[in-house]
């Protein structure tokens, strides 16, 4: 999907990067400065181009995750069915018979299980507890005078492009 139109050379450069990804499992080329640098071309011509060039690859991007999200709605209803297969099959089956046929085995197996009744009465030692920094809470702090050990508040300049 191709919004705008590059020159050749930088044409030749993501066809280049889109390559080496196909054959490196996506990884993306570790010298794209230097064959940027080979474009004779001024800096504000190279913006401009790799301006579009990311424009084009964002939409690109958007299309394939329109596509996993189709792809996901259709693999969560496959497994759906699986499981309501599944959950009919042992519903009305005795529990002790086996089925054989030269496509498919039907079994069961003994397995053990934890169930847990009541969360808040199990001691702390069996439970996992995970600690994680609320940074929205951290920033407040900062901001407004109070220091947080361990935290900094740093000041980005992100670039936008539209």
């Amino acid at each position: 999907m191709k919004l705008y139109e590059l020159k050749v050379q930088y044409d030749a450069l993501m066809a280049h990067i889109e390559a080496h990804a196909a054959e490196h499992e996506g990884e993306i080329p570790d010298n794209l400065d230097a064959m940027m640098d080979n474009i004779e071309a001024e800096i504000e011509e190279k913006v401009f181009n790799c301006g579009l060039a990311y424009k084009n690859e964002m939409a690109e991007a958007e299309a394939y995750r329109a596509e996993e999200m189709r792809l996901a709605a259709r693999r969560k209803t496959s497994e759906r069915k699986a499981k309501w297969l599944k959950a009919y099959i042992d519903a009305h089956t005795p529990k002790e018979v086996k089925y054989k046929w030269p496509q498919l085995e039907i079994s069961r197996r003994k397995t053990e299980a934890v169930d847990i009744v009541s969360a808040t009465l199990i001691p702390d030692e069996y439970c996992r507890i995970t600690r994680e920094p609320s940074k929205s809470a951290i920033k407040a702090a900062l901001k407004y005078g109070g220091g947080v050990p361990g935290a900094e508040l740093v000041t980005r300049f992100n670039i936008q492009i539209k």
